[in-house]
């Protein structure tokens, strides 16, 4: 998802000089490149970098497009802007705020920058600080989504806001696009970590019994690459982010489930995990396929299912 936004906002900001699918190359090169280079550290780094880039070029960027996009206007024309749940509807919002609150435990910012910090206190303090500083930058960039949708009525939500460089002037425009594009960078890179140390620490260096560190190294930076790759090859499969960034997110929220339950559950069988993982996806496939998730949004089917089935679990297991 990251190398799609960062490909579709250097395609709007260079009007065609640059396509799309060049945009997300260029992305997925940068962000996979200095994580190659510099791991854990890199990220910590350049993720300070980012979030001061972020604060001064949405505020600046937001702030103008606020006040001379006519959007204010038609907020307070439309009543649904000032409703709880908007104009998704309480099941639909309720959906997306759900699936990301359980995805806060599986957050790979949040744990990187734990990871990446010299002590335990310095790592608690750097989360929070990070998280008091980002809340204000969340709200000013659904603002411009607003702005944005009432400029661009018609534009698909890919190209949204990127599509609001083009009623700034230019010195707005700079620090308004890298607001814009360090994001990407700063979550990108994180969870392109998560993954390559998922897989070398879970799964190659066990196999192939690597132990050197030298050999380590190699295998690890090979394997960011690999991952890379296959992230921008996904990333041409990508139509509209949001809606389908929960639906991805269901079975990362079937993981957060299990783990949970595992906490509770002492002893259940791993088979219970693995048969809630398989009926997940099937679940999420039957969905789509039967043009279920029109209807109801796939999380609540996920999570009836994982529940009965370690429920299950949990009670098999107390008999033996």
């Amino acid at each position: 998802m990251q190398v799609v936004g960062g490909g579709a906002i250097l395609a709007v900001i260079l009007k065609g000089q640059i396509s799309f699918q060049s945009g997300m190359l260029l992305t997925a090169i940068v962000f996979t490149f200095y994580n190659v280079m510099g791991g854990f550290v890199a990220t910590a780094y350049t993720n300070l970098i980012h979030i001061g880039a972020i604060v001064l070029g949405i505020f600046l960027g937001g702030l103008y497009v606020l006040f001379n996009g006519g959007a204010i206007n038609s907020m307070v024309d439309h009543s649904h802007y000032f409703k709880p749940f908007g104009d998704l509807g309480f099941f639909q919002a309720m959906s997306w705020a759900f699936i990301n609150f359980t995805l806060g435990v599986l957050a790979q910012p949040v744990i990187n920058t734990a990871s990446s910090a010299r002590t335990l206190k310095e790592g608690k303090q750097g989360i929070l600080i990070g998280n008091v500083i980002a809340i204000p930058v969340v709200v000013m960039a659904a603002l411009c989504g607003i702005v944005a949708k009432y400029v661009f009525p018609d534009i698909p939500s890919i190209s949204a806001l990127p599509a609001l460089l083009n009623v700034v002037p230019p010195y707005v425009a700079v620090f308004f696009l890298i607001s814009m594009w360090a994001p990407l960078m700063s979550s990108g890179s994180p969870f392109l970590m998560g993954a390559t140390t998922l897989a070398v620490k879970g799964y190659i260096a066990p196999y192939f019994k690597i132990e050197n560190d030298r050999r380590l190294l190699l295998v690890s930076r090979l394997t960011t690459l690999i991952i890379g790759a296959l992230s921008l090859f996904l990333g041409f499969f990508v139509k509209e982010i949001l809606r389908e960034v929960t639906w991805i997110a269901v079975f990362l929220s079937a993981i957060v489930y299990i783990v949970f339950i595992g906490w509770f559950g002492k002893r259940i069988d791993s088979r219970f995990a693995f048969v809630s993982l398989a009926g997940t996806l099937i679940i999420v496939l039957l969905s789509f396929l039967l043009g279920l998730h029109k209807i109801i949004h796939p999380i609540w089917p996920v999570t009836l299912f994982v529940f009965i089935v370690m429920g299950i679990g949990a009670l098999v297991s107390k008999k033996h």
